[in-house]
């Protein structure tokens, strides 16, 4: 790249391009969990957006001319997962807020956090379930191995 004449000034040329003043970070994602084991045909592991596997359309690359499609849905999917995993914990909060305590089993975090709070969890593949581990109190996902 050619960088601009000084009309004899003396001076180094300017750069073409400045500069940022300052430099940005990124937070790095959580780190992954390993999973813990539910018996020996199942795995758990911590319910996130992504787990329904809608809107997984592979890795963009520079030379798929579907990407002007795929990339925004798997946007709009993940996006519509996480306001709903939001308002999951906002309605935790809540309860823990009115109750003094975390739901105590699978059951009643289904009842009162879940369906008293009209949250539709998105749809988990054939053999997936959703399940609340009361002594972490966090929403997992049970799976086969």
């Amino acid at each position: 790249m050619a960088q601009p004449k000084n009309k004899g000034q003396g001076e180094p040329p300017a750069p073409l391009i400045e500069e940022p003043q300052h430099k940005v970070e990124v937070p790095l994602p959580p780190p992954v969990e390993e999973p813990a084991q539910a018996d020996d045909k199942t795995v758990l592991v911590t319910a996130a957006p992504g787990m329904s596997g809608k809107g997984n359309y592979g890795t963009p690359t520079s030379n798929n001319p579907m990407e002007i499609i795929t990339v925004p849905l798997t946007a709009s999917f993940r996006t519509r997962e996480r306001l709903t995993f939001i308002s999951v914990d906002k309605a935790m909060e809540n309860f823990k807020g009115m109750n003094e305590r975390a739901p105590a089993s699978n059951e009643e975090y289904m009842k009162e956090i879940i369906e008293a709070n009209r949250i539709k969890l998105p749809q988990l593949p054939t053999g997936h379930e959703y399940f609340y581990d009361a002594e972490t109190e966090t929403l997992m996902v049970k799976r086969p191995k």
